[in-house]
C-alpha cells in the first residue's frame, strides 16, 4: 500500500495519513498475507524500486482526489481515469505510476481516492478526510485479516 499526498496542504495528506495508520495497526493484527505500508508522499515515483522489489501481487495506492462528491467520500478510481481527478500536488500522476506498477511486475492496482475539502498550503485537516482515513484503514487491515 502506498499513501500519497503533502502533510502541508490540508486534505491532500489523506494517502500518507492512511499509510501511516496501517503502519502503527499491522504490526499489532495478523494478516493473511504479507503487507508493506509506504509513505510515497509527493513523489511516490521514488518508491517504485522499493515496490519492485516486494514483487507485490496487488498494490493500492491511496490519495486526495477530486471525485466532485462530498468532502470525505471515499470511491475507487480506475487507473485510466485517475490522471483526471487525483491531486495534482505531486511530481509526477499516480496514474502514470499505476501504469508502470502494472506493466513492470504485473501487480494489480487499485487506487483509492478521497474527496479532500481543502489542499490549500496550510490549510487543516477537514473531519470528514479525517473519518475518512480511518474508514480507508480499517477496511485494508479488515480485507487483510
Amino acid at each position: 500500500m502506498v499513501g500519497v499526498g503533502s502533510d502541508l496542504r490540508g486534505d491532500d495528506a489523506a494517502g500518507i495519513l492512511v499509510a501511516r495508520r496501517l503502519m502503527a495497526t499491522l504490526a499489532r493484527w495478523p494478516v493473511r498475507v504479507p503487507v508493506t505500508a509506504l509513505e510515497g508522499g509527493t513523489a511516490p515515483e521514488n518508491l517504485t524500486g522499493v515496490v519492485r522489489s516486494l514483487v507485490p501481487s496487488h498494490v493500492i495506492l491511496v490519495d486526495a482526489a477530486w471525485l466532485d462528491r462530498l468532502p470525505g467520500t471515499v470511491a475507487l478510481v480506475p487507473p485510466p481515469m485517475a490522471g483526471g481527478v487525483l491531486s495534482c500536488t505531486h511530481a509526477l500522476p499516480v496514474a502514470l505510476m499505476a501504469m508502470y506498477l502494472c506493466r513492470e511486475i504485473g501487480a494489480g492496482i487499485v487506487i483509492v481516492g478521497i474527496q479532500p475539502r481543502d489542499i490549500s498550503f496550510g490549510a487543516p485537516r477537514s473531519p470528514e478526510v479525517a473519518a475518512a482515513v480511518s474508514e480507508v484503514a480499517s477496511a485494508i487491515r479488515g480485507a487483510l485479516t
